[in-house]
């Protein structure tokens, strides 16, 4: 029954856009055509119309199938009724949208039939002007779709004051970032996460921001970059897995890093309020910019062809464990122990079906162990071939 009521809904949405069609046409017809007057009457009535005719199918529809279940809860045969409801269906759908068509169709042939003159003046036009229109819109929809949070100042110097096991730092962010990804809904034991305190975090190893490091509160998107650039040594670079972004919107811009290149999935902090998320994020559109460290850069260039030497008896080599043993220690995250024992592949870290990390973990479930790996566990890891 419900399926069939489904489709008496589909079939009224199909309805409306040939009237929305039919609508647009015709505003179009008056436009052009002068000696045609704009009829509010007339579009009311289409559209109450338009209204009776879809709520008139969806209810007879469903008006049949509900009359069949009744009759068969007490025993009498309207089977014919369910048989009859679909071809109602149809009839009423096609006859409403073949209606609007061809109303349609002829408004559209009387439009390209009457000769309109249409003079381009080249000196009132202003195509800077409608560039920098297609800007400022770009920018007010990178805008629009940053989230816009209150900064709490009270949050950020009252509770933001490191503990002495917190003052860690690990070096200047010569490490892929991939490696220090925390999990969403990470809020920093309570302290909340801004997006360039994570973002600082993913770079440099350092959990607390303080000077002259980026501020707690939120900084220009851009600045990110720059800093990474100017104090950490950094280089700019194209979109790509592992690199920290950055652009500017709204009061603030936005930064974080970019899990997914291909696909515009991105790792960073208060796109949910004071919280690290993973997200689709249209990079391209917003206008962002990029930083890696230079070993990323490194990692990917071709080595040089090795120079051909005499030939010599060769000296066996031990062949490579296919299987390592780790044991778990404080602060360790999985991603971090696959890249510190070299286990990483170019099926790429993160991907959901064919990832490193989740190609990894069906191995630890071979071992019986599910969810946070407790320190001091060893586990076993077969390299993937």
């Amino acid at each position: 029954m419900l399926d069939k009521i489904i489709a008496a809904a589909v079939g009224a949405g199909i309805l409306g856009s040939a009237y929305l069609l039919d609508l647009l046409i015709g505003i179009v017809k008056v436009i052009f055509t002068p000696d045609l007057k704009w009829s509010w009457k007339k579009m009311f009535q289409d559209l109450v119309k338009a209204i009776i005719w879809a709520t008139g199918v969806i209810g007879t529809v469903a008006l049949l199938e509900i009359t069949n279940w009744y009759a068969k809860k007490v025993g009498a045969d309207m089977s014919f009724l369910q048989d009859a409801s679909f071809p109602i269906l149809i009839a009423g759908i096609l006859g409403g949208v073949g209606w609007y068509l061809s109303n349609t169709i002829k408004n559209i042939v009387a439009f390209i039939n009457k000769k309109t003159d249409v003079k381009l003046d080249e000196s009132q036009a202003d195509y800077k002007g409608l560039t920098s229109d297609v800007i400022k819109t770009a920018k007010e929809i990178a805008e629009l779709i940053t989230p816009k949070h209150t900064v709490n100042n009270k949050q950020t110097d009252e509770k933001a004051e490191p503990t002495k096991e917190e003052i860690i730092e690990v070096g200047q962010g010569g490490d892929n970032p991939l490696s220090r990804r925390l999990p969403d809904g990470d809020n920093d034991y309570g302290k909340g996460w801004q997006c360039s305190k994570y973002a600082n975090y993913l770079a440099s190893g350092i959990r607390m921001n303080y000077a002259p490091h980026p501020d707690y509160g939120p900084c220009d998107g851009r600045a990110m970059v720059d800093y990474l650039v100017n104090k950490l040594g950094w280089v700019r670079c194209g979109k790509r897995t592992g690199a920290i972004f950055a652009y500017s919107a709204g009061a603030y811009g936005h930064t974080g890093m970019v899990i997914d290149a291909d696909k515009n999935i991105v790792n960073d902090a208060n796109w949910t309020p004071l919280r690290v998320s993973t997200h689709y994020l249209n990079l391209d559109a917003v206008g962002a910019v990029y930083a890696c460290p230079k070993s990323m850069l490194e990692a990917e260039k071709p080595k040089p062809a090795p120079v051909p030497t005499i030939a010599s008896t060769p000296v066996p080599q031990p062949a490579p464990s296919n299987e390592v043993s780790y044991t778990y220690q404080e602060g360790d995250t999985f991603g971090a122990v696959i890249l510190k024992l070299g286990l990483q592949t170019n099926h790429g870290l993160w991907d959901k079906d064919n990832g490193d990390v989740a190609f990894y973990t069906n191995q630890l479930h071979e071992q019986g162990i599910y969810g946070n790996i407790p320190v001091g566990t060893t586990i076993k890891l077969r390299r993937r071939q």
